[in-house]
Formats: C-alpha cells, sequence, structure tokens
C-alpha cells in the first residue's frame, strides 16, 4: 500500500491498536467525569446547605418559642408564689374569723319579750398577735389577727321598763357555753332614758376572742 504524504507525516493519523484506543478514551473520559462528578458535588452541597438553612430557622423558631414559654414560666411561677405566700396569710388570719350569724341568732333569741333589738354594730381592730408556725410549733411569728367588738344597742318602753331585764340578759349570755367560750368580755356600756321617744335605751359591749369557736355547736 502505498502512502503518499503531502503534509509531511501530520496528516496520517497514527496506527491505533485497542490499548491505544483505551488509553485515549480514558485520558478524555477522566476529565469529564471529573467535571461531573464536581459538578453534582456542587449541587448536593448546595440542596445541603439549603435543608441545613431550613432546619436552622426552624430550631431558631422553637427556640424563640421556648424562650417566650420559659419567660411566661417563670413569670407564671413568679405569681403562682405570690399567690401561694397569699394564701398562707389568709389561711392564717381565717383561723381567727368569725361567723357572725350563730352569734347574732343567739343575741337575739335570748333577748327577755320586754327588751327590743335597735342595732347591732361590729368593730374590727388589728392587733399584734404571736403564733407558732405550722411547719414549726416551737417557733412564734406576729401576725395581725382582728379583735371584734360587738355593740348591742337595746331599748324597752318606758312603761314597762325594768333595768333587771339587762342584766339578766347579760347574765344569760354568760351561761352560754357555746356563747362565752367565743368572748373575752360583756358587759353594761350605758342607759339612758329618751322621754321624748318614750322608750329607755341601753347599750352592751361583747369583745370577742381573737380565735374562733363554733357557736353552733
Amino acid at each position: 500500500m502505498l502512502n503518499i504524504d503531502m503534509l509531511k507525516g501530520q496528516g496520517i493519523p497514527l496506527k491505533s491498536s485497542p490499548g491505544t484506543a483505551f488509553l485515549l478514551a480514558l485520558i478524555i473520559a477522566i476529565p469529564v467525569l471529573a467535571a461531573m462528578a464536581i459538578t453534582a458535588e456542587y449541587l448536593n452541597g448546595r440542596i445541603k446547605l439549603k435543608t441545613l438553612k431550613n432546619e436552622w430557622s426552624e430550631i431558631e423558631n422553637n427556640i424563640s418559642q421556648l424562650s417566650a414559654g420559659v419567660k411566661f414560666q417563670a413569670s407564671d411561677l413568679g405569681k403562682i408564689n405570690n399567690i401561694n405566700a397569699c394564701f398562707v396569710e389568709v389561711h392564717e388570719v381565717l383561723q381567727y374569723h368569725i361567723q357572725w350569724t350563730p352569734v347574732f341568732v343567739t343575741l337575739i333569741e335570748n333577748l327577755p319579750n320586754k327588751l327590743f333589738l335597735e342595732k347591732l354594730t361590729v368593730d374590727t381592730y388589728p392587733q399584734l398577735t404571736e403564733v407558732p408556725k405550722r411547719n414549726d410549733p416551737l417557733e412564734f411569728v406576729s401576725i395581725d389577727v382582728p379583735e371584734s367588738v360587738v355593740f348591742i344597742d337595746l331599748y324597752s318602753h318606758l312603761a314597762d321598763y325594768n333595768d333587771k331585764n339587762v342584766l339578766d340578759y347579760i347574765e344569760k349570755l354568760n351561761s352560754l357555753e357555746s356563747f362565752i367560750e367565743k368572748i373575752e368580755s360583756i358587759r353594761l356600756l350605758g342607759m339612758v332614758a329618751d322621754k321624748q321617744a318614750g322608750v329607755k335605751r341601753y347599750s352592751i359591749k361583747c369583745v370577742f376572742k381573737h380565735y374562733s369557736v363554733d357557736i353552733s355547736s
């Protein structure tokens, strides 16, 4: 076979063998595969980055909500503690609370026939009192306990009045065990005749103890 090389060896293809063809294909394929791998890795990295950004945004949102929750919880705990403290104070005071309904019933039911109730007045004065702690009875604390005083205003008609009726009334109240255990003292403050109204008025002062005992028992 005759070969004419007009280009002095530059235009005649090299003789190829299977090894040469494979090597050439490999040389071409490596850069292409490398470029594809880099591209795939880049795209995969972008996807991962976007996913991480989304996850981080969600985490930040959760942290924000949790922070708000913790803040509110701390605030609520503070309010609860304040309320509990108030409950303790109220509980201490309620131990000394007087149930007035049975007291008034007792005062009215035991009135003599010729004596009439004109007015009942309740006054309360704070008194500093030493009381034992609930958790440590040997230790005492000072609290304001209301001291209650009832003023009983009575009257009788001048035609029927008898001062002994008032004294008997006070004595009868002093004989009622369920009543006397509630009071410190009961006494007649004074009496005055109102001729214009045709009545005689009496005033009785009843001082109650600091603690309450159920008069209805």
